[in-house]
């Protein structure tokens, strides 16, 4: 039988005066009293009178001698609900207490509703949503309607989450224009899905096939390098639509056998360059440093410029006097007879 109870709290404390369940000896402390706190929740319903869902607005705590406090869920309850004021006993070991639990009207099927009302929310792409409904906070039940009539389950409230899709057809590349593959877009949230029943997503970027030229390419203006001129690789066009799609670039000139004429080295004098010895290609015109042709060099580094040799000494040096000016003397190169300064 269920019973509708009204708000009441009651804050029972009863003190024992003799020792409880813990002896009094060896020092430890003693249960003095319990206390019980009984909530009695407003429009609470109870579904029948075995007091177990009672027990959910029950506290029982057990004070002990030394001041500390224990809360506990080994008691008991004992009593009948019934309609008006109901005596519960709370029982744990030799410790009992009682408190009242007001219940003003007993439920024997029907009862006056407590409805409230839940406005239509429309789902969206990732949130449920529901119809509009009413709540009887009383009996726990769901109704389409406000006169009550008829009854739903709380599940019949509810609208799924749903994409609104769009399908997109896949559609073939061409050599200018981006294709796609098939796939799903939803306009309430700006995604793209690979299926129907949206459960994979994929990224735009996914959706896309690049354009791509087909039916092959061939070179054209291709030319072959020779000694004397430079050659081209050719520039790629696409066969499918005629367009260039890549330039060639330029090829050097063939490489030759080098036909080498060696110059010997030469020192050089006071007044003539010399140089070292190197190969010049009568063909390209280049100069190496060996005759094989593997080190070139600039023609600026076979040049050993010209210089003085042989020491030199100074001549016609005269010392100045008190009476005459002197002289530093001119320097004269020992190797050529030259005066250099």
């Amino acid at each position: 039988m269920k019973k509708l109870a009204k708000l009441l709290t009651v804050l029972l404390v009863l003190t024992v005066l003799t020792c409880g369940l813990v002896a009094c000896g060896g020092g430890e402390p003693s249960i003095t009293s319990i206390t019980v706190e009984y909530t009695q929740g407003e429009d609470v319903v109870y579904t029948d009178t075995t007091l177990s869902e009672l027990k959910e607005s029950v506290v029982v705590k057990v004070n002990y001698s030394d001041g500390t406090t224990k809360t506990i869920t080994d008691y008991t309850l004992s009593g009948v609900l019934t309609e008006g004021e109901s005596t519960i006993t709370v029982t744990y070991g030799k410790f009992t207490k009682t408190f009242i639990v007001d219940v003003t009207e007993a439920l024997d099927g029907s009862h006056t509703h407590n409805l409230v009302r839940h406005t239509a929310i429309p789902a969206t792409c990732t949130e449920v949503g529901n119809i509009e409904y009413w709540h009887c906070t009383s009996c726990d039940k769901y109704y389409s309607d406000q006169g009550a009539v008829t009854e739903i389950e709380l599940t019949d409230t509810i609208i799924p989450a749903s994409h609104t899709l769009t399908h997109i057809e896949a559609q073939d590349k061409t050599c200018t224009e981006n294709g796609n593959i098939e796939y799903w877009y939803c306009e309430s949230c700006d995604k793209y899905f690979a299926d129907e029943k949206a459960n994979t997503e994929i990224q735009e970027e996914d959706t896309i096939i690049e354009a791509g030229h087909e039916g092959g390419t061939e070179l054209r203006g291709a030319k072959d390098a020779t000694e004397d001129e430079e050659g081209y690789t050719g520039d790629a066009y696409c066969l499918g639509c005629n367009t260039k799609i890549a330039d060639g670039h330029v090829l050097d000139k063939l490489s030759h056998n080098h036909q080498m004429t060696k110059t010997d080295a030469k020192d050089p004098t006071c007044t003539v360059d010399g140089n070292v010895e190197y190969w010049q290609c009568d063909l390209c015109d280049k100069y190496f440093a060996d005759e094989n042709g593997t080190t070139e060099i600039d023609e600026a580094d076979i040049v050993i410029e010209a210089g003085h040799v042989g020491g030199t000494e100074i001549r016609g040096a005269v010392e100045a006097t008190e009476d005459e000016e002197g002289y530093t003397g001119d320097t004269y190169c020992l190797g050529c007879n030259t005066k250099i300064a």
